[in-house]
């Protein structure tokens, strides 16, 4: 599981946890570090965490394991997935503020994402171009066939 835009709310990734007796690989991510106690709750939910804006290229940063300095490294997406052994995304849950009518498209190339959880933002013709974008995406990944399980 993936969950982007966190924002120090993490229940439903402990739910998902819950339900799964923690069998699940969840990612998280969001543009700014999450305080201690959301830290420390996603170390026990066996989940990893990664800090940095999801913008058009969804840079992120991988900080929650070092102190986030002015050396602190940008990673892609990709980097991301790699850094937590994942190839494929169960369930997307996506809250990031806007950034999901440009970064979403790229990520759904790149990887097969079985369900996904969003937020979108914008004027009713904003979200209207979103959800006609993300039907394309179903009727594509349709195509190969996948059972979610």
């Amino acid at each position: 599981m993936m969950s982007l835009g966190l924002n120090d709310q993490i229940q439903f990734d402990e739910e998902i946890q819950s339900m799964t007796e923690n069998r699940c690989n969840i990612i998280g991510a969001d543009m700014a570090r999450q305080n201690a106690t959301t830290r420390e709750k996603y170390e026990k939910i066996r989940g990893q965490l990664f800090v940095g804006n999801v913008p058009d290229t969804l840079k992120l940063c991988k900080s929650e394991r070092y102190e986030l300095d002015s050396a602190t490294v940008f990673a892609t997406a990709d980097r991301m997935m790699i850094d937590s052994g994942s190839k494929e995304v169960e369930i997307l849950k996506i809250d990031i503020e806007s950034s999901e009518h440009t970064a979403l498209e790229p990520f759904l190339k790149s990887y097969f994402v079985c369900q996904i959880l969003i937020e979108i933002h914008g004027h009713p013709a904003k979200q209207l171009e979103m959800l006609t974008k993300l039907s394309r995406w179903v009727i594509k990944m349709g195509k190969y066939y996948r059972v979610c399980y």
